[in-house]
């Protein structure tokens, strides 16, 4: 029994600070415009560029496109990147970027140039990829009139297999963005173990040596599992077309959350669990002691990079076969996930 009361206060710790990390990553998600900047690259990668300079080319004139900048948010800290674009949206940049700036005649015929600045496609090494774009350049040399039913059919056939790129591409980004959250999760989580001292191999000896503590921490996490309080920390993920209003009160609810679990889930299991920095974690303490303590930090990262539902899972189930907590199943859901990724 003792065992599995030691299991349950580390586990509930972990899901704990998993939340508080899934938290931290979304509001830096916001700030940062990750999910934005993950679209641009996709952007880039779709045309395989031959080179980075290229590519980073690519981002600037995508970026500066009049169409795109119609799809940038107002936020707290300036512009936001959208983080979605429909397939239809996309086709309409890459035409914008196509067009470049028109030339000052006004009239354009089939064999007139398209105006300085168009995109450059000797670049793009997928042949039919290049051919479609091709097919759309030449749309951007033509007054309406000049345009033939057959003509129509082809731009309409390129527009159609670059919206099927672009929903190719958004499968990959999907695998990016997971990536990306996936370290920042781990780098957020090292930061929370170092700032609250939530050293897991400390953590163990404290419940190992006090029966009080153990106990006291399997009563608020059999309580947290029957109440159902995971629904406290619900999160929606924010719409890529989110006026700047709904902005401001998405990151007022992730602070409003990140604040309930700070003063009410947290502050409570951090007496029995020993968190938090007191003069005896750094006093007369030799570098044996400071590798296990730092090796103990990267053991809590690494948890919480489980992420919460994995660590509620597994509270439910040894709560329930410890003989405490509800019977029926709680469910939990700390999304972060944008469209492009279901």
């Amino acid at each position: 029994m003792k065992a599995l009361e030691i299991i349950i206060g580390l586990i509930f710790t972990y899901f704990l600070l998993s939340i508080l990390a899934s938290i931290l990553q979304e509001i830096f998600a916001n700030f940062t415009s990750l999910r934005g900047k993950l679209l641009l690259k996709s952007a880039a990668s779709m045309l395989e560029l031959e080179s980075k300079e290229a590519q980073q080319a690519l981002i600037d004139k995508f970026k500066s496109s009049t169409v795109y900048q119609k799809y940038l948010t107002n936020s707290l800290v300036g512009k936001t990147l959208p983080s979605y674009l429909t397939p239809k949206q996309f086709v309409t940049v890459v035409k914008d970027m196509l067009e470049g700036e028109a030339p000052a005649t006004g009239e354009r015929s089939l064999d007139a140039p398209a105006g300085d600045g168009g995109m450059d496609l000797e670049g793009v090494k997928d042949k039919d990829l290049r051919g479609h774009l091709e097919t759309l350049k030449s749309q951007m040399t033509l007054n309406a009139r000049d345009i033939t039913d057959e003509f129509q059919a082809e731009i309409d056939k390129a527009e159609q297999a670059i919206a099927t790129y672009f929903d190719e591409m958004m499968s990959l980004t999907s695998s990016w963005y997971k990536r990306n959250v996936q370290t920042i999760i781990i780098l957020i989580g090292f930061a929370i173990a170092v700032g609250i001292d939530a050293d897991t191999f400390a953590m163990y000896r404290s419940l190992s040596q006090n029966s009080t503590a153990r106990q006291e921490i399997l009563q608020i996490a059999t309580d947290f599992v029957d109440s159902d309080r995971s629904a406290t920390y619900e999160t929606t993920p924010l719409d890529s077309n989110a006026t700047q209003e709904e902005i401001a009160d998405n990151l007022g609810d992730l602070k409003t959350k990140l604040n309930t679990l700070i003063s009410e889930d947290l502050e409570g299991a951090a007496t029995p669990l020993g968190l938090g920095w007191e003069e005896s974690d750094y006093q007369d303490k030799n570098i044996w002691d400071w590798l296990l303590k730092l090796l103990g930090w990267v053991v809590t990262a690494l948890a919480i990079s489980q992420g919460a539902p994995f660590w509620f899972d597994l509270l439910k189930l040894l709560t329930r076969s410890g003989g405490q907590g509800a019977q029926q199943p709680v469910t939990i859901k700390v999304e972060t996930a944008t469209k492009e990724e279901k």
